[in-house]
């Protein structure tokens, strides 16, 4: 139907409203996919249809039935892509609510062409602003390897403007073992196209060598976040990044028995007494990133194993990192089995514009009674560890004017609430707020 503003096509009010009962109203019931797209296509007829739809369906409506319906498939994408090309034609502004959307393509999985050709119209129309690609191995495929080279190709031709990039590798399941994936030519290719416009990535699981290679050359990343990799790995990608402002590890993979002679010992400040020394990935990965963290704004590491002999070595590592990253707003170090009493005084210490510190310790006894905390901007702290005292509330919130919520989380005894109240917090959900 013609979409107009003239006022002699206008429907008598009466029957315009019979029309929008047949409509669910959202404040009462869900609306469904089918029912929101039914709306959508109402709102298209002339303005006055629209300003009547868009009451119906607000921007909360847009925010939540946006996000399933590009990660949905059959007739429900086409018929969303088809509107919201009407959309733009029409200037009515539906596309800019794909701005914090994600587009997932899956290798491997047999996906419609005409369910791609959709996804390929929705990343033209919107400025989505990540891709995520889930890397499957079929072998049900005569030739994966051609499908996925033409599939990239035509990709890189929608795709490349878009600043965000999450891509998932294949592992073993049930084991500890990072599987090496065969090289990747194509996802690599693809990626090089993205370099000069991605600022952010997420990679979970062990890439190849190809695509570790490829994200090495894209320099304008500032958000990096790591989950499942070999942490040799993770330098190889990080190592052309020179305006890193956030970075999450999670669950490294060190393999045991790996450890090799640091070949890059007296760039790192190591004494002579330790060229020869085995490092772990780990410990390398710290000490380099020592050297481009002035910058980061943001250091979460989560769930980081070692092993006896190394955990001495790892705390001075990440206590040389935290040392160096002075300008950090939020930090968590969460079941991270090597943080110490001098990991937490460098912390305390060098990293005076925290805003928020999340710490979780794992059978580490901490001397709050010698730890001297400068953190004039810190607003949010939790903390869970095997003891907590009177001194801890002396000497750890006592200097922080600006706190206002704080989680404990403890199996001591000793009960905080008469200190902490004494300092105007006051128990709500489970946290202290002041």
């Amino acid at each position: 139907m013609e979409y107009t503003h003239r006022r002699e096509r206008r429907l008598p009010p009466e029957l315009l409203r019979k029309i929008l009962n047949c409509f669910p109203s959202p404040y009462q019931t869900p609306l469904d996919e089918d029912a929101f797209l039914d709306l959508m296509a109402f709102s298209m007829v002339c303005y006055e249809w629209y300003n009547v739809a868009r009451w119906l369906i607000s921007d909360m409506v847009l925010k939540e039935h946006f996000p399933r319906l590009i990660n949905s498939s059959g007739e429900k994408l086409r018929r969303f892509a088809a509107l919201l090309s009407t959309s733009r034609t029409l200037s009515l502004g539906y596309t800019t609510h794909l701005t914090n959307s994600i587009i997932t393509f899956e290798f491997g999985i047999d996906i419609d062409l005409q369910d791609r050709d959709a996804l390929f119209k929705i990343a033209d129309l919107g400025a989505p602003m990540r891709l995520r690609i889930i890397v499957e191995y079929s072998e049900r495929r005569s030739s994966p390897s051609l499908d996925r080279e033409l599939f990239l190709s035509r990709l890189s031709q929608h795709c490349s403007h878009i600043p965000g990039l999450e891509l998932y590798f294949p592992r073993k399941r049930g084991s500890n073992h990072v599987r090496p994936p065969s090289d990747s030519p194509h996802l690599a290719n693809f990626v090089r196209s993205m370099h000069s416009t991605l600022s952010s990535i997420n990679i979970n699981d062990e890439p190849d060598a190809m695509t570790r290679a490829a994200l090495s050359s894209c320099p304008n990343v500032r958000v990096a976040a790591f989950r499942r990799c070999n942490p040799r790995s993770v330098w190889d990608m990080l190592c052309g990044s020179r305006n890193l402002r956030e970075i999450t590890l999670c669950r490294l993979f060190d393999p045991v028995g790996t450890g090799v002679e640091d070949d890059d010992s007296s760039e790192l400040g190591g004494d002579d007494d330790d060229t020869t020394m085995a490092l772990s990935g780990t410990e390398i990965l710290f000490k380099r990133l020592s050297f481009i963290c002035m910058n980061f704004e943001v250091l979460e590491i989560t769930s980081m194993r070692s092993v006896a002999e190394e955990t001495s070595r790892l705390a001075m590592a990440l206590e040389i990192l935290v040392s160096c990253s002075r300008r950090l707003k939020r930090l968590s170090l969460s079941r991270v089995q090597y943080v110490d009493q001098r990991v937490i005084q460098a912390v305390a210490q060098h990293c005076q514009e925290l805003e928020s510190l999340e710490v979780h310790l794992t059978g580490v006894a901490i001397m709050w009674d010698e730890v001297t905390p400068s953190w004039p901007r810190l607003r949010n702290l939790n903390l869970s560890a095997d003891r907590f005292g009177p001194e801890f509330v002396e000497q750890i919130v006592g200097p922080c004017d600006a706190l206002q919520m704080l989680r404990l989380k403890s199996t001591s005894v000793w009960n905080p609430r008469e200190a902490l109240e004494r300092r105007g917090f006051r128990l709500v959900n489970g946290q202290w707020e002041r």
